[in-house]
């Protein structure tokens, strides 16, 4: 099977000023490895130009961000959906709507990769070809994926005690690691500078960008998730109307020695 990319998104939406995380994974139906993993990209054309950069003839490419609204007011129905589903976790999904973002950038996202030969769709078969995008929120992916009894608290924008949050981020890093024994596996690879950073040494702006990477590390495996399993193991919340997100739909499948030496020779 030849080489497929997957890239992972964490897309500041709401502002020109924020960062931007990326990160890069190529691999086939044996699985994949990080190649190449960034933080603090700012502007659209700057992230627009960081997929570009990477491109190939099959792409899959999973963005953290509402890529379709069209509601006045209130939230998307996807969204109202995942917060009854997960509001007890704490994974609620934020409200967007065309009042509070006349203009999302989001949309204008959505019309450039399109300019440049991308499809905005979600696959239900599995190992689909070509290059396509779609959206996800990592929060509930992390709870189904991880089975955790409620969302993992690293964000920057919360008031968490420092301790907290950093205590998170490391668990986060152990969880995503954890993915190189699943089905299917993703390597490191490119993201080891960020699983042995000094999280104490990490303040501000470095550890936002920290954050960012990480968030854009698990996109990418979910876009590799998503075209490996297809409909199989991946549900589609909301629709292409009112705007959705995809989510898995069970644990991450861990996948035991012996296979995972097959699969590695």
């Amino acid at each position: 099977m030849r080489t497929t990319t997957f890239i992972g998104v964490d897309f500041a939406w709401q502002s020109e000023r924020n960062a931007t995380g990326i990160a890069v994974a190529r691999g086939d139906d044996r699985g994949a490895e990080v190649v190449h993993i960034a933080s603090g990209v700012r502007g659209l054309d700057d992230v627009v130009a960081a997929i570009e950069q990477h491109a190939a003839q099959d792409m899959v490419v999973a963005i953290d961000a509402p890529l379709i609204i069209r509601n006045r007011s209130g939230r998307r129905r996807c969204e109202t959906e995942i917060s009854r589903r997960f509001g007890a976790k704490h994974a609620s999904a934020h409200s967007s709507n065309l009042t509070l973002y006349p203009d999302p950038r989001t949309h204008t996202l959505v019309q450039r990769l399109e300019e440049i030969g991308f499809r905005h769709e979600v696959r239900q078969e599995r190992f689909g070809r070509g290059r396509w995008f779609f959206e996800v929120y990592p929060h509930p992916a992390h709870i189904v994926l991880f089975e955790l009894e409620t969302i993992l608290k690293y964000k920057a924008k919360s008031r968490r005690p420092r301790s907290l949050r950093l205590s998170e981020l490391a668990r986060l890093h152990s969880l995503l690691v954890s993915l190189e024994r699943a089905g299917p596996p993703l390597s490191v690879g490119a993201a080891a500078s960020l699983v042995s950073a000094d999280l104490q040494m990490l303040r501000g702006q470095a550890l936002k960008d920290h954050e960012d990477a990480l968030d854009a590390w698990f996109c990418a495996y979910l876009a590799l998730h998503v075209w490996y399993w297809g409909a199989e193991r991946n549900e589609v919340v909301g629709d292409f109307e009112s705007g959705y997100i995809v989510l898995p739909t069970g644990k991450a499948e861990v996948i035991h020695e012996p296979l995972l030496d097959l699969l590695h020779r």
